[in-house]
């Protein structure tokens, strides 16, 4: 009489990157007929515990593996279609911050100041509060969503470069001037409130291409962040090296499945992101703009 216990079972997973143990158990052994018995048990238990499963069962199972695969992907550091050899998410520095480290650093931030950052987004607020579509907003409230020079004449509106200047990008300037429709037409698939969804963002980037064939990473999330600073950071020259190296990814050719894939997945599950604990005034509006506030821990000159 033999038994062998173990959970080795013939898939790929055990025959190339499990460790798959199991123990031999033979009527030699010491308490054989013990373990014998109670392991007979245990089988014949969990039979009686089972239930027949049906096809409508396996469908429902199906829609649950589909809806929930990317929370088993993530912990190992996997978002998105494609494997890049990434880093678990324990490794990641910018995940395991808390919101207390996360605070300190938007704090400490020189290149700007906290106030001044924060003027920005509360006008870009109050522009997107003000009306029902962006192509609704005077040139030069467009062009200050944009990033772009403007004589908006609002205290504050000086810095209209901060998270993420789109001074140079001729282009930009030219449809945001001919007030382009799809632009428009872009940030009306973004909600001011609620939680963003890739298919949001997918319908964003349906019409922004349109407009903007090619990669326009920086002016796209620009754009975003203005709308949604709490979900969005601007991917640009002046954070993307020091970004990509602290959330564990590669910096070269970022696009837009990319970016949504590799950036915002990881900030929906970023302990400073998930978990905000603000203590006063400030500390509340930073943390109604905390995905574009990434752009002051990283923004290098």
């Amino acid at each position: 009489m033999e038994i062998i216990l173990g959970s080795a079972n013939f898939t790929t997973a055990a025959f190339s990157n499990n460790t798959e143990a199991s123990l031999l158990i033979s009527h030699k052994d010491t308490n054989s007929v013990d373990i014998y018995n109670n392991a007979i048990k245990f089988v014949d238990q969990t039979f009686s515990d089972g239930k027949t499963y049906k096809k409508s069962d396996l469908e429902k199972y199906r829609i649950a593996w589909k809806n929930h695969i990317q929370k088993i992907k993530s912990l190992s550091g996997q978002y998105g279609s494609k494997k890049r050899n990434p880093k678990p998410i324990h490794e990641v520095p910018m995940m395991n911050r808390g919101w207390d480290d996360f605070m300190n650093e938007v704090r400490n931030e020189t290149s700007h100041g906290l106030d001044r950052r924060l003027r920005v987004i509360e006008i870009a607020k109050s522009l997107f509060n003000k009306v029902d579509h962006f192509n609704e907003l005077a040139a030069d409230e467009r062009k200050f969503i944009a990033g772009i020079p403007n004589k908006l004449d609002t205290y504050g509106a000086e810095d209209w470069g901060y998270f993420g200047s789109m001074k140079g990008a001729g282009i930009i300037k030219n449809k945001i001037k001919d007030n382009d429709s799809n632009v428009s037409k872009a940030l009306d698939q973004i909600p001011l409130s609620g939680q963003i969804t890739k298919k949001h963002y997918e319908n964003y980037i349906k019409y922004f291409t349109q407009t903007f064939t090619g990669n326009y990473i920086a002016t796209a999330t620009r754009l975003l962040c203005m709308k949604r600073p709490d979900t969005f950071v601007c991917f640009d020259s002046k954070n993307r090296s020091a970004l990509c190296k602290d959330f564990g990814i590669i910096q070269s050719e970022m696009d837009y499945e990319r970016y949504w894939d590799d950036i915002v997945e990881r900030i929906y599950d970023s302990h400073w992101w998930q978990n905000p604990n603000p203590k006063n005034d400030i500390e509340e509006k930073v943390n109604d703009a905390r995905a574009a506030f990434l752009d002051s821990l990283y923004f290098e000159e």
